[in-house]
């Protein structure tokens, strides 16, 4: 691998306000995520690249352990098919798998929210959510 590199893409990694599930802490994970996904795909060096692949990966464990541990808390009637749909995103081995589980992550999320609406926010309470290197 050379030592100038580009991930430049297609894919589209901003953040777009419909993706918000209504839970502030949640969502500022989901921000985060694509912050680092940005970051990632504008990296030029390998060190930059695999210091930022790192901290994404890092990252996106501990979201899934932070919704997962949130989803049981409050009796998530989904919670297997969500804690499912995070083992295959990152089981996931194409931009194109990881995009598609994404967007029914993101709207599996958003039904649960509103299905849970009543019950005051599935991160009521909770630290920041993020961990500690972001």
């Amino acid at each position: 691998m050379a030592d100038n590199l580009s991930l430049k893409t297609e894919l589209d990694v901003a953040w777009h306000d419909d993706y918000a599930v209504g839970d502030a802490v949640i969502d500022q994970q989901h921000r985060d995520l694509f912050r680092l996904a940005t970051l990632l795909l504008a990296a030029t060096e390998r060190s930059a690249l695999v210091d930022t692949a790192m901290k994404l990966y890092r990252h996106v464990r501990e979201h899934f352990r932070h919704e997962e541990e949130l989803m049981r808390e409050i009796g998530y009637p989904e919670y297997r098919a969500h804690v499912q749909m995070h083992d295959q995103m990152m089981a996931a081995k194409t931009p194109e798998e990881r995009n598609a589980l994404m967007a029914e992550h993101m709207k599996l999320m958003q039904s649960g929210m509103n299905m849970m609406g009543g019950m005051g926010g599935m991160g009521a309470g909770t630290a920041n959510g993020k961990p500690a290197d972001m």
